[in-house]
């Protein structure tokens, strides 16, 4: 059993190499979103994760809250039918401060990286695959960074945007459109609910939780698994986490 466990919150640009470290001394780790910010690093620690046999989390927190959980049933119950458009928004506004981690590209700074990964990663996850095809569109601050994101996403048989920006307050929220129905989840990140619409637009059910932190199960999830001697969660795979990391590079151009 490991006698020791590592949350890593550091600044986006450490993490690899926080990552590393503790892998070279054989340490699990529940890492911060984003996990790492391109596709070659992350490819680079799970190689590094299997070598050392050790665990490795990218801290999804997200997936894991009780009205997220509560959609994705209704998706795999068929409730809604085929998913024909799915838009996922997550965004806040911040003043502009050229040298605060949010804006400075040498702490690997953007609404991408920072908020973006959320809409990206719970998009994903609410569909069940990865995207065959990225559309990116920016918009960057006088320092570089990227302020404002549309991204379009081509899955197997639907289309999906995920919008993110750290200048403009929104109406955060996932909507997932299909055949029979429809599903909203109002701000996921902090509120508490996911409504079900039928086909008619009507109001069918309406999913309300009830807790105080929501950064329980994942941690949960992390014990779980070293526990079990596992090396991933099968709620945040790392093929997930590397598939994220490769929509960077391409919005990115990194």
């Amino acid at each position: 059993m490991y006698k020791r466990q590592v949350y890593i919150a550091t600044t986006h640009n450490f993490h690899y190499e926080n990552i590393l470290l503790c892998l070279s001394k054989k340490i699990p780790v529940l890492c911060e979103k984003p996990m790492v910010c391109t596709k070659k690093e992350a490819e680079a620690v799970f190689a590094e994760a299997k070598k050392q046999n050790t665990f490795v989390m990218e801290g999804m927190w997200a997936r894991f809250l009780p009205q997220v959980v509560q959609a994705k049933k209704w998706l795999e119950e068929g409730r809604i039918g085929h998913v024909e458009l799915a838009t996922s928004t997550v965004a806040f506004r911040a003043e502009y401060d050229p040298e605060s981690r949010l804006f400075n590209p040498v702490l690997a700074g953007g609404a991408v990286w920072d908020v973006g990964v959320y809409a990206l990663e719970l998009i994903t996850f609410l569909m069940g695959e990865q995207p065959l095809e990225v559309q990116p569109m920016i918009t960057c601050t006088p320092s570089g960074v990227d302020r404002a994101a549309s991204i379009n996403l081509r899955f197997s048989d639907s289309l999906a945007c995920a919008q993110t920006t750290c200048m403009a307050s929104t109406r955060n929220g996932i909507a997932l459109n299909g055949t029979e129905g429809s599903i909203w989840i109002p701000d996921a990140l902090h509120d508490k609910e996911a409504l079900f619409y039928n086909r008619k637009g009507e109001l069918a059910e309406h999913f309300i939780a009830d807790f105080e932190n929501g950064f329980v199960w994942e941690v949960e999830e992390a014990i779980r698994c070293v526990r079990e001697g596992k090396l991933e969660s099968p709620v945040i795979p790392w093929s997930d986490t590397i598939a994220c990391a490769g929509i960077f590079d391409t919005v990115l151009g990194v």
